[in-house]
């Protein structure tokens, strides 16, 4: 009987979970609905980003990091990457996946913007701690983030977004 509830309540959970993504996937699919959460978020901005141009992963490596900074992880998945950089106390961080869109967290923003990346149209954050970079190109969502680093601003973030090329 036990055993009957159990699988009753996880049956249940499935079901519910399974909605619920449905539910978010056709919402966002449905342009009314993503402009709003693009514009009336308050806490975030969600940018879409043009999938269709949407080619095969590829690995990024970056020729320009700032001074002093190492690369001290490199994570390779099969549609993403993770870049790992670090100049003993403040990290630089890279991201690259395979999607369609992305979204920023932007509550408690100093200062937010777009700035062009190359062909891209790019989305900047800038908090107290953190900031942020984030670009789309052939259906690849590129993110730059450096936590607790002073001396870096949008324009090194740019600069290592434009020197991104193919491993």
């Amino acid at each position: 009987r036990r055993s009957f509830n159990r699988r009753k309540i996880i049956t249940a959970a499935v079901i519910a979970a399974v909605i619920f993504i449905l539910l978010v996937v056709t919402g966002t699919a449905v342009k009314p609905v993503r402009n709003y959460f693009k514009n009336e978020t308050s806490d975030g901005t969600f940018f879409f980003f043009d999938s269709s141009k949407h080619k095969s992963f590829t690995y990024s490596k970056f020729n320009f990091i700032p001074e002093g900074y190492t690369l001290v992880s490199d994570k390779k998945m099969e549609t993403n990457q993770m870049l790992e950089y670090t100049n003993g106390n403040e990290k630089i961080y890279i991201s690259s996946i395979q999607t369609g869109n992305s979204y920023i967290n932007t509550e408690n923003a100093i200062e937010t913007g777009e700035i062009p990346i190359g062909n891209a149209v790019g989305f900047y954050c800038i908090k107290h701690d953190a900031i942020m970079l984030i670009w789309g190109n052939d259906g690849i969502r590129y993110l730059i983030m450096a936590d607790d680093c002073d001396n870096i601003t949008v324009d090194t973030l740019v600069k290592i977004a434009l020197s991104r090329e193919k491993a």
